[in-house]
């Protein structure tokens, strides 16, 4: 039943926004809800793009899929970014196939007999990421956390150097050759 109108609700709204830390909801019927969220009262992406922003000036990163390595712990609202101790070792084998001149096609081919499955083009990302190195940008805000660091920063800068060298030429009209993608989240294969 909405809190408002006493109409059947459909949706639970939050009093307090999630991106705010509130976890205490009330019932609403759909027209409430809007009324709720109309144009001149709170705008939810200016808060979740301010909480993402606050997210990274604390050291942590933001939104979205995390590299392998790290692991998210604790609540919605109070979540924190640290090292997952039992897949570590995906960077630092990555890391270390490309020290040792592997090629990303060999590094791909290597990880796709492990429970961790990754295409050329994502080994080329994660190499580049720079969470790594317990960097974290978002925009252009920029902050380390070095708990966050699996890869020090020399083995990184290498495997940047490595990766520059042999990097693939850039067609005429500015783009990439074909397979070169932005990394998305990755998980392991299932058992």
């Amino acid at each position: 039943k909405c809190f408002e109108c006493g109409e059947p609700a459909q949706a639970n709204h939050h009093v307090v926004p999630k991106a705010l830390g509130g976890t205490q909801t009330i019932p609403l019927c759909n027209k409430c809800h809007s009324k709720v969220h109309g144009k001149n009262l709170i705008h939810l992406a200016k808060l979740k793009e301010d909480k993402l922003k606050e997210m990274a000036q604390q050291g942590q990163p933001p939104a979205g899929g995390l590299p392998p390595g790290y692991k998210r712990i604790g609540k919605s609202h109070q979540r924190q970014t640290v090292i997952d101790e039992e897949n570590k070792w995906v960077p630092i084998k990555l890391f270390d196939l490309c020290l040792n001149g592997q090629t990303t096609r060999q590094m791909s081919t290597y990880f796709n007999t492990t429970e961790w499955p990754l295409s050329p083009a994502t080994v080329s990302n994660l190499l580049r990421n720079k969470l790594y190195i317990g960097e974290i940008i978002y925009g252009s805000t920029s902050v380390l956390n070095s708990n966050l660091c699996i890869i020090d920063r020399d083995t990184f800068l290498k495997a940047q150097q490595s990766l520059d060298e042999r990097k693939p030429a850039i067609h005429k009209n500015g783009s990439y050759p074909k397979g070169r993608s932005r990394w998305r989240s990755i998980k392991p294969k299932s058992a």
